[in-house]
Formats: structure tokens, C-alpha cells, sequence
């Protein structure tokens, strides 16, 4: 479902899936006490747990709203506002709003240094919008039907100088025009495993809504089960499917990278500015100067912007995940289409899907454990799945995934007899999403289309198949900078900063740090 559109509005009931594992009784839910999820997300994380919650409240007794992008949220606000019509998916916001008999939970993930998802920068400008017109638009007040009442889950890395920063500027934005929260902010370290974090949160989010709702303590709990053994998540439905390329079908890349302003660039020189092979006391960090390859083509940046380069996935894993899978034809003409309708891709093959769509290194979610257990012919394989993917088996999930850093290959290769179909992994890995450098040079100096930065060697201990993992970006422009007289080539798009720009009037006195990064 990552690569579904972030637009679309599901209700309950609209996705039909087993319960996995514990068999829960559904419990009725109480009347008009309606609970909407949004999500913000740049990878697929906090879509993923944001369905998971949206999954569960029916059998919390609760009735499921809306669920749907962040940035499609703060549009039909708008809309709202300036007095549009709404479709009867958008009336909660007009005419029931939040009130009394309605709460909003809200997942967001953090990308770059502290910065909101792109899914979220459309409402972080609708809510400046709306501050200006009207700050108490969703103050608690009588009469006031569109009072929000929200509950925050925010996603980040503690590798990073802003932890959280995207939900942070989210809630900012919310309290600002007068949203009010009914339990305390969530914060989740990517760093640590975002598990341990996630899970306590919503066990603490059932009471929170029951008490907010002025409900019994008990009133949101599920039934007791019959013969639970297990809580494992739903298992989802495979959204995806291929079919044969026809005539027809135009070639064309995939979903999540089809929609980018890519510039094809070239490396022209490679500086190496410490040798961690030669002193591993010091990272390896490399200068990089980029050229465009097509002049008819602009890169247009400012100095203080970054750039997204957009990466592939190693051609050795991409080979064995297709060996794994048994894939007999990889480079046969494909087409990737959504269950539901439409084509994802245009005419393509099974390899340059798993070479650019999902993240084969990505850490493997709950959910797809819980999947992978379906296609497993051996009994204590499947048992071993459902059990990682388990809230009883959290501490075996976090030394496999976390401590050892383990990937799905390494997990494949554990489990001879599962052998799952390829739509599976390209519906419910997450999907390869782009790396971002800051951009070190200036266009009035070094001319248009071309542009320097400066990258450090990610080289982290591997898991079972190998001593050490090099950095999946940092590795391939590793082994590009080593040889740099070939005719090397990368994909970037230009991601301009919002808040790190220099004064306009270049007479403006300024104070530049490089804070002990290494790179400065």
C-alpha cells in the first residue's frame, strides 16, 4: 500500500483482513464517538502505523473515520474555508467537525534535519493560511463544530541535530490555530528501532480517546480473546499485481520516483578528504564535484540548498531477492498495477522494479512478517514469523532487526520454505527513498550546472552475510569517487531549504559554523 496515493480516504470496513493471531470479538462501537487517523510520511513508516491504528479501532469500540494524507487534510481545509463544496468523504470537516463526538490521531515522520515530510509541507502552509484568517478556528468553544481534538505520534532519528522536528512543526502549526491535544506528544527514535517506542504509545492511545470521551477506563478495551496466544498485527491484503507488458503499455519508471524533476549529473572530480581504510580513527569523507549532462538542462539552486539523489538498489541483492523469490524471467516486459485498478508502472521488467522501488535494506515491518508467515509450507517457519512479528516476541524482533541488523534477505535465507510472491515485497516493503547532501558551492562561482558536496563513508557492522555493510548511497559513490576518471553518472533532484539561506542584502553581516561534523 506505500505506493498507493496519499489522497485516498479509506473507511472502516472498505479494507477487509484477518484479525492475525489472538482472535479478538469485535466489540460495538459506541455511537457517533468517531476516531479519524492522518499521516504524514516520507518513507512509508508512519503511513504503516497509522493503518495499523486506523485497523484497530473498531475492535477498541470505536467508530473509523477518515484516513488519509496529512497534506490532503490541510487542502480540503482550505476548501472549506473559502467556502467550496465538499464531497461526503470531506463533510466531517464542515459540518459534523471534530466536536465532541470526534478525534483526530496524527502520525509524522521527520526527513532531513528536523524537517516535515514532504506529504506535509501543503498543510504546514494551509495552517499559516488559516492562522491569519481565523487563529481560534478550531478552538474547543460552543457551537463550534470544527474544534480539533488531536493526538500526536511523531517519528524521528537522535542521529540527527533535530529530533522529531517534522511532527514538532505539525503540532506548532495545530496549537497555533487553536487545536487542543487529549494525550501527550509521542516521540519515536528510529535511532533505537522505532518499535519500542510505537507500541507503548498506543497502548496509552485506548485510554487516552476513552478518557477524552469521558468513557469508562474499560469501555475501550477489546473483549477478552478466545484462546489468544498471540497479538499479532492484520494481515493485509497484497494491493499489487503484475501483468505481461502488451503493445500498448508506454515504458516508464516507477510510482515513486516517476514524479521527480530529475537532473542527470556527472562526476568530474573527487577529492578524498580522510582515509578511514588508512586511520580508522577518521571517517572516509570525499568532495564530489557534479556536472549536468544534458546542457540543455538547469539546476537551478542557492547556496544553503540540498539535493536528493536518487539511488538504486545493490545489483548483487537485487539478484539474490530474485533468485530467492524464483523469479524465472526477471527482464520479461512487465506491468505493476493496483489491485483495486490502475497501473503503479508503465512497461518495465521485475528487475528494475526491485532495483528501484522497495528498500531491500529497510528495516522489515510487523506487518510483513506477519504476511511472509501465509506463504511459509514449513509449520515452525510460519510459527517463528508470526512470533517475530508479535508484541510477545518485541525483544527477539529487536536483537534479529536492530542489534544484529538483520534485512529481509538475511531473514529469507533463515527461512528455506517461505517462499512469497514478488507483488508482496514491492506492495509492503518500504519504499527506496532518496538520500540528501547539502549542497557545498555556490552557482556564481562555479557556474550553472554544477554543483559540489561532500560525503562521509557509511560503514556499519553487517549482519550474518557479511563483517561490514557500506552505506547504500555512500557506497556506490564510494566505488565511483575511487575510479573517477569513468564516465560516472547519478540522478538528483533539488530540495531547497526553507529555513538555512543567506540575507538577502549581501552587505549583512553573518556567523558561520561547521559544528564538529567532520565535514565542515
Amino acid at each position: 500500500f506505500f505506493g498507493r496515493n496519499c489522497a485516498e480516504v479509506y473507511f472502516a470496513g472498505q479494507l477487509q483482513g484477518a484479525l492475525g493471531g489472538a482472535m479478538v470479538a469485535t466489540t460495538m462501537p459506541a455511537s457517533g464517538l468517531v476516531v479519524h487517523v492522518l499521516h504524514a510520511s516520507q518513507t512509508g513508516n508512519a503511513t504503516e502505523i497509522a493503518r495499523s491504528i486506523h485497523d484497530q479501532l473498531s475492535d477498541r469500540g470505536f467508530v473509523a473515520g477518515a484516513f488519509l494524507c496529512l497534506g490532503e487534510f490541510g487542502a480540503q481545509f482550505v476548501d472549506i474555508l473559502e467556502g467550496k463544496t465538499v464531497s461526503p468523504d470531506q463533510s466531517w470537516l464542515a459540518d459534523d467537525g471534530a466536536g465532541d463526538k470526534s478525534r483526530t490521531v496524527i502520525v509524522a515522520s521527520t526527513t532531513g534535519d528536523g524537517d516535515a515530510p514532504d506529504s506535509a509541507r501543503p498543510f504546514l502552509r494551509h495552517m499559516r493560511k488559516v492562522k491569519k484568517e481565523n487563529a481560534e478556528h478550531f478552538a474547543p468553544r460552543d457551537g463550534n463544530k470544527t474544534q480539533l481534538q488531536y493526538g500526536l505520534l511523531g517519528l524521528g532519528d537522535t542521529n540527527y541535530e533535530v529530533f522529531c522536528g517534522g511532527a514538532k512543526r505539525v503540532d506548532k502549526a495545530l496549537r497555533e490555530v487553536g487545536a487542543t491535544t487529549f494525550c501527550a506528544r509521542g516521540e519515536a527514535d528510529d535511532a533505537v528501532g522505532l518499535e519500542q517506542f510505537v507500541e507503548p504509545w498506543i497502548d496509552g492511545l485506548w485510554p487516552a480517546l476513552s478518557d477524552s470521551f469521558g468513557l469508562a477506563k474499560d469501555s475501550a478495551d477489546p473483549e477478552p480473546s478466545v484462546q489468544a496466544e498471540l497479538t499479532t498485527p492484520r494481515l493485509l491484503p497484497v494491493g499489487l499485481t503484475l501483468r505481461g507488458a502488451v503493445d500498448n503499455d508506454k515504458t516508464s519508471g516507477v510510482e515513486h520516483v516517476a514524479n521527480k524533476e530529475l537532473v542527470e549529473m556527472r562526476i568530474t572530480a573527487a577529492t578524498k578528504l580522510s582515509d578511514g581504510e588508512a586511520d580508522t580513527r577518521v571517517k572516509t569523507v570525499w568532495h564530489v564535484e557534479l556536472e549536468v549532462v544534458d546542457t540543455s538542462q538547469s539546476f537551478q539552486y542557492c547556496p544553503g540548498d540540498a539535493f536528493a539523489l536518487h539511488v538504486e538498489n545493490e545489483p548483487s541483492e537485487v539478484d539474490m531477492i530474485l533468485r530467492r523469490l524464483e523469479v524465472t524471467e526477471p527482464d520479461r516486459a512487465v506491468v505493476l498495477s493496483r489491485t483495486t485498478g490502475g497501473d503503479v508502472s508503465g512497461a518495465t521488467t521485475i528487475r528494475s522494479l526491485f532495483s528501484s522501488r522497495p528498500d531491500l535494506r529497510s528495516l522489515p515491518k510487523k506487518s510483513l512478517l506477519r504476511s511472509l508467515s501465509e506463504f511459509c509450507s514449513v509449520t515452525k517457519e510460519s510459527d517463528r514469523l508470526l512470533w517475530l512479528s508479535s508484541r510477545e516476541g518485541k525483544e527477539d524482533y529487536t536483537t534479529l532487526f536492530v542489534t544484529e541488523r538483520w534485512t529481509l534477505l538475511d531473514l529469507l535465507d533463515s527461512l528455506p520454505s517461505c517462499k512469497p510472491p514478488p507483488e508482496l515485497l514491492l506492495d509492503q516493503l518500504a519504499p527506496l527513498g532518496p538520500r540528501y547532501y547539502s549542497i557545498a558551492s555556490s552557482p556564481t562561482k562555479e557556474g550553472p550546472g554544477r554543483v559540489h558536496f561532500a560525503f562521509s563513508l557509511v560503514d556499519t557492522p553487517g549482519g550474518p552475510r557479511a563483517a561490514r555493510r557500506l552505506g547504500l548511497a555512500t557506497g556506490a559513490l564510494h566505488k565511483m569517487c575511487r575510479v573517477p576518471e569513468r564516465d560516472h553518472r547519478v540522478r538528483i533532484s533539488l530540495r531547497p531549504s526553507t529555513s538555512f539561506v543567506l540575507p538577502r542584502d549581501p552587505a549583512t553581516p553573518i556567523i558561520l559554523i561547521g559544528p564538529g561534523t567532520g565535514i565542515a
